[in-house]
């Protein structure tokens, strides 16, 4: 049974009242001088470490590139979870998954395929600010077009946009290619001037696999060790689709030049793994394939100087940051930091104490109608992974990037220490309310495009 979508013009008015309440508080109130366009890039699924920006073998995405010369690059950014809508979740509130509730996402809730007649989501808690109404009441015109199946008003994320599209095909779950959200901007017309002030945020889905052949980016990937001719073209497959996303951006600039003015911030939400701890996809771990992202900012501008950053950085702190850079308020509620003093070159990396700042990444896993967690901290070089079971894995990345040799018996120090962060992380941080379950009904086109982005296995599992 779908449950109270809209609600009545009352109950809409109440669920609003805090929120109003809240933006007048914290003084974010619409501002009277112009303020630069705003242009929020996320590739879903994209591992940064494929791009030559990162130190790939070869460059699949020179635009990107060219923007990372004329900005600034985050060479240790991190999820706050392994898939879609926790971490865009995170990004659009700057919380934690298991603060703003999102950890789930669209999901088939019986074990056939044949009589999975819904999905259970978590909608965004409506008492909290989301990124595009913050903006929007500090005076932005928001726009967003998205292509990934959680990326929608199921779950919240169409909040606070003036102008809100989830592209798709057959079902409202297919994801549409990039040239198709490029097309779809062009019918929007945003100019960046009859518009007032500009805030876009696309949200990409090509690199998530399936991975289609995009024959003009295609280009065989070097033999790795032990690593044989299919899963080479599989890479090299998914390599494509990076291809294809960039020569879109750059089409986008070209159209739309006036971005290149305003800020510019290009992240993904999490990675992809390709055999590195023998599977595909994104499914329930936490390695670092997985939750490492790419996180770019671009806009000189605004002050922000070009280099590259060290330290740990998150999805969390892109909300704060923003707001910072186009002179918004910061919410006491917010987990992440504001990064402009360090692009400004107003404040050191130290000062922040990115180097041993502590990142915590979750991953809830469904299976047989039971709910399992996953918990990750990252501090320095050090990766503590606390599996559903209870199993701890720990890392140091300084001298395994990869995360092949479990080292927790090599420094008990430092597993003890992450151990004891991550319990006092757990003892501390609160749910907030409001966030309710909604029944989204789906037919069999909708199981299909979910099956297809790996959502719904054939069996009636539930998938990552």
């Amino acid at each position: 049974m779908r449950r109270g979508w809209t609600g009545s013009a009352l109950g809409a008015t109440a669920r609003a009242l805090p929120l109003v309440l809240g933006l007048l508080a914290t003084g974010c109130v619409r501002s009277r001088t112009p303020l630069p366009p705003v242009l929020l890039v996320v590739i879903d699924t994209l591992r940064p470490d494929h791009l030559g920006t990162y130190g790939y073998e070869r460059e699949t995405a020179p635009f990107l590139a060219e923007l990372a010369r004329d900005g600034a690059v985050f060479t240790d950014a991190f999820s706050t979870s392994s898939w879609t809508a926790p971490a865009t979740a995170s990004l659009f509130t700057s919380l934690h998954p298991i603060e703003h509730g999102v950890t789930m996402g669209l999901f088939a809730q019986k074990e056939s395929h044949h009589d999975a007649g819904a999905a259970i989501v978590r909608r965004l808690p409506p008492s909290f600010a989301t990124l595009p109404e913050r903006l929007r009441e500090r005076g932005y015109r928001t726009f967003g077009l998205a292509a990934n199946a959680n990326i929608g008003p199921e779950i919240g994320f169409s909040r606070g946009f003036e102008r809100f599209e989830r592209l798709h095909g057959l079902s409202r779950f297919d994801s549409a290619p990039a040239p198709a959200l490029l097309a779809k901007l062009q019918e929007w017309g945003i100019d960046g001037k009859s518009d007032g002030s500009p805030f876009l945020y696309l949200h990409f889905n090509d690199v998530h696999a399936p991975y289609d052949r995009q024959e003009p980016y295609l280009v065989e990937g070097k033999p790795r060790p032990g690593e044989g001719p299919g899963a080479r073209a599989k890479r090299s497959l998914y390599d494509s689709e990076i291809g294809l996303v960039d020569a879109t951006l750059r089409e986008l600039f070209t159209r739309q030049p006036f971005w290149r003015d305003g800020l510019v911030i290009v992240v993904s939400d999490h990675g992809e793994e390709l055999l590195d701890h023998g599977a595909y996809g994104h499914r329930a771990t936490l390695y670092g394939e997985l939750v490492r992202v790419l996180l770019l900012v671009h806009g000189p501008g605004l002050g922000v100087k070009a280099g590259r950053h060290r330290g740990n950085v998150s999805l969390l702190d892109v909300l704060p940051t923003l707001m910072d850079l186009v002179g918004g308020s910061q919410d006491p509620l917010w987990r992440g930091v504001s990064l402009a003093g360090l692009l400004r070159e107003e404040t050191k990396g130290d000062a922040l104490g990115l180097e041993e700042r502590s990142l915590v990444s979750h991953r809830v896993r469904a299976s047989q109608g039971q709910e399992r967690e996953l918990w990750s901290v990252t501090r320095g070089s050090f990766r503590l992974i606390r599996k559903e079971d209870g199993a701890e894995e720990l890392y140091d990345v300084a001298s395994d990037r990869g995360e092949r040799v479990n080292a927790v018996d090599l420094h008990p120090d430092v597993a003890d220490r992450l151990r004891k962060e991550l319990g006092a992380f757990l003892s501390s941080v609160r749910p907030l309310s409001g966030g309710e379950l909604q029944e989204v009904p789906l037919d069999a086109e909708d199981l299909r495009a979910l099956e297809e982005l790996g959502y719904v296995e054939k069996t009636g599992k539930r998938g990552g």
